[in-house]
């Protein structure tokens, strides 16, 4: 269902998330989390295959121009380019998720930084670590690069 996520959660004692499965468009599940000092983990899974198709990268380039800009070590964000490997689903999300928290922290002219491990390629699970200055912004941004990637994405399953 475009525009909307599935959640689904458990919370400890003091009210906090300890798990949460988060269903964006068909394409991504948001599975679990977990905060560190400085960073946070989120698990995701996706459907459908794994990588970015360069249609919906161009999009998102006219509309985040920002998402050229980024150092990445081992994906190039262009796709324009004919050389660049497609880049994979969680970690376009995690670069979308820098890009939020970039802007949110503008004021403060931080820079961020995340990472993107597959723990299953053949499952198709992925855990993106992001630099974390206050947890529940890094969540919100995370949650919503899911939702705008889940949802640019939905068109194009058949």
């Amino acid at each position: 269902m475009a525009g909307k996520a599935t959640v689904h959660g458990s919370t400890d004692r003091a009210g906090r998330a300890q798990s949460t499965a988060c269903h964006y468009g068909d394409r991504i599940d948001f599975m679990a989390m977990r905060r560190r000092d400085g960073a946070a983990d989120f698990m995701v899974r996706v459907h459908g295959g794994v990588d970015m198709p360069a249609s919906v990268v161009e999009q998102f380039e006219i509309a985040c121009p920002t998402l050229k800009e980024h150092l990445c070590t081992s994906d190039i964000i262009d796709a324009g380019n004919p050389n660049a490997a497609p880049m994979s689903i969680p970690h376009f999300i995690e670069h979308v998720a820098i890009d939020l928290l970039v802007w949110a922290y503008r004021d403060q002219g931080l820079g961020f930084a995340g990472y993107t491990v597959w723990l299953d390629r053949k499952g198709q699970v992925a855990r993106i670590t992001l630099k974390s200055v206050e947890f529940e912004i890094t969540e919100r941004a995370f949650q919503l690069a899911c939702q705008v990637v889940g949802e640019a994405l939905q068109p194009l399953r058949h």
